[in-house]
């Protein structure tokens, strides 16, 4: 039961393997600490708004095709990551993040956030405690040996989702189409050469 008024998270799980890889990576480290290398998506619809992450570094990939590879050679090079999350610009002479809201309603922006809570800033710039969406915080893995990609489904087969509700002893079938978008979140591998691991602590 969910009580009127409650400000609790309603969510439903599962999980699942997919029978081929859903991508490829020849990333690796430079004596940078940078990405080189080339992603290859191999999932079976696009991505829109697609950033590559690791470190605090992210890399613009864009619109990204079933089939595509994005070569971090051949883009305009990495931004930092917590300027993008936070919404940094550049007014007059000053750099200014946009103020978190924490009474939005914007799914696709607290998803966001809450996705990346630790490299946007964590409570020194939303003012909250991850809470029960810790578990969706993936900031921990920038600084390991992988990558995420990061993009959204605007229209595809994860845009809509059907749900058997029970009442009375009755199966239902309803077909809901989702009002946000569909975040879509990809780990990959990222090789780092020994002269990298030779000056880390």
């Amino acid at each position: 039961p969910i009580a009127a008024a409650s400000s609790r998270l309603f969510e439903a799980g599962w999980t699942g393997q997919a029978r081929r890889p859903i991508a490829e990576s020849t990333l690796a480290l430079d004596a940078r600490g940078l990405l080189t290398g080339r992603v290859t998506s191999r999932l079976p619809f696009p991505i829109e708004r697609c950033w590559l992450l690791h470190g605090g570094w992210l890399y613009d990939v864009g619109r990204m095709e079933t089939g595509e590879t994005f070569d971090t050679e051949a883009g305009r090079g990495p931004r930092s990551l917590a300027a993008a999350l936070t919404r940094r610009a550049a007014i007059g002479d000053r750099d200014r993040a946009e103020r978190w809201t924490a009474s939005s309603k914007d799914v696709d922006r607290i998803l966001e956030v809450a996705g990346l809570h630790g490299a946007a800033g964590a409570l020194s710039y939303t003012g909250l405690l991850p809470g029960r969406l810790g578990r969706l915080d993936l900031s921990p893995l920038l600084v390991a040996d992988r990558g995420i990609l990061v993009g959204t489904v605007t229209n595809g087969p994860l845009t809509s989702w059907n749900v058997r509700l029970h009442e009375g002893g009755m199966a239902k079938d309803i077909n809901v189409d989702a009002a946000a978008t569909t975040i879509v979140r990809v780990v990959v591998p990222v090789r780092t050469s020994a002269v990298v691991r030779e000056a880390s602590p």
